[in-house]
């Protein structure tokens, strides 16, 4: 545990917002603490083209960030894409720290740690790393690997069955895993399933809480 837990675990929860992106880009959460812990500012990054995590965290706390320590779940990115370096943006804006959690993978962006550095600013590195990954494990994946994340998901019974033996649609699993279920289509793209399973089940393939209510992110 470091005294950076807290922050991050805001930062965290900042990065998981609900229109925050899926698909190619990452899930990046940003808090701007003060000298005496306060927070000055929270922001993330809600797809290509729009501001980045940091960028909004330092818009909210203006002039107040000169000396503070921003706190961001993933190692700021030192490349010019559609948006600016937020390296340059965090040097410009005069913090004193940098803490993150998760390095940057990829060759375009990674690196930002060593040009924060050599700027004067101090970086803390690794911070509830484990969690950040989580939830960009399917970015990372594909940074990594060029290939699509895939989840594979099937209901059996104890003796291998996914049906009964007149072949229809038979509930297999509960509600605990239902939830379970939809909280993972609400969080990928896309859900393919095989042919015999459209024809027979028809399912919907939407992401539904408990009540069935449609949620807001859909694959």
């Amino acid at each position: 545990m470091t005294e950076w837990d807290a922050a991050m675990r805001r930062a965290l929860e900042l990065a998981v917002s609900a229109d925050a992106p899926r698909g190619p880009n990452p899930r990046v959460g940003c808090v701007i603490i003060g000298t005496r812990g306060e927070t000055l500012g929270e922001g993330y990054h809600r797809g290509a083209g729009t501001p980045h995590a940091e960028v909004q965290a330092l818009e909210r706390a203006g002039a107040e960030a000169i000396g503070a320590t921003a706190v961001v779940t993933l190692e700021p990115c030192r490349h010019v894409g559609r948006t600016g370096p937020c390296t340059q943006a965090l040097i410009a804006a005069g913090v004193r720290r940098v803490v993150f959690a998760q390095s940057d993978p990829t060759d375009l962006a990674g690196g930002g740690a060593s040009e924060l550095e050599a700027s004067g600013i101090e970086v803390v590195a690794g911070v509830l790393a484990e969690q950040s990954t989580r939830i960009n494990r399917a970015w990372t994946h594909v940074e990594q690997t060029g290939r699509p994340f895939v989840m594979l998901k099937m209901a059996a019974t104890l003796d291998g069955r996914v049906a009964d033996a007149s072949g229809g649609p038979t509930p297999i699993t509960g509600p605990e895993s239902a939830r379970f279920v939809h909280a993972i289509r609400a969080d990928v793209d896309a859900v393919l399933v095989g042919s015999a399973t459209a024809v027979i089940d028809d399912p919907r393939l939407t992401a539904r809480d408990a009540a069935g209510k449609t949620l807001d992110r859909q694959p």
